[in-house]
């Protein structure tokens, strides 16, 4: 019985100074993170512009609908899946403002703005293929 208390004694003075380590690189890793990193996590990899989701979220009222648009090439490997996640990670950044078929607003990634309509007009873009529209009826 004291050799098992001796043993977990010693295994804690070991072990409890690595754990505290580890906890204080990984809290310095997370604190070099700016507030757009934080807020928009995962959602680098999906959206290829992030500017384009704050703007949206700036210019589209919060009881607004938006639409994400993707270019018409089909998908052949990895890198062209995040175009099917845009819309789901669009849709939770830009609560409680709410995706719709027919809305007005339209995200659109690589997409040729003529397809969406003469009505269509450019809001914002940044030029390689990222921008907000608004179709006025």
């Amino acid at each position: 019985m004291v050799l098992c208390v001796v043993v977990s004694s010693a295994t804690v003075l070991v072990q409890f100074p690595r754990a505290i380590a580890r906890l204080d690189r990984r809290t310095d890793r997370s604190e070099s993170y700016t507030y757009e990193d934080r807020e928009f996590a995962a959602g680098n990899s999906i959206i290829p512009n992030k500017q384009l989701l704050y703007e949206a979220r700036a210019l589209i009222p919060p009881s607004g609908t938006f639409r994400v648009v993707t270019g018409p090439r089909p998908i052949k490997d990895v890198r062209d899946l995040t175009r099917l996640y845009a819309a789901d990670f669009a849709r939770y950044f830009l609560m409680p403002r709410r995706p719709a078929p027919g809305s007005p607003w339209v995200i659109c990634l690589g997409c040729d703005v003529r397809l969406i309509g003469a009505k269509a007009r450019i809001i914002w873009s940044d030029g390689a293929g990222s921008s907000l529209l608004r179709v006025n009826r």
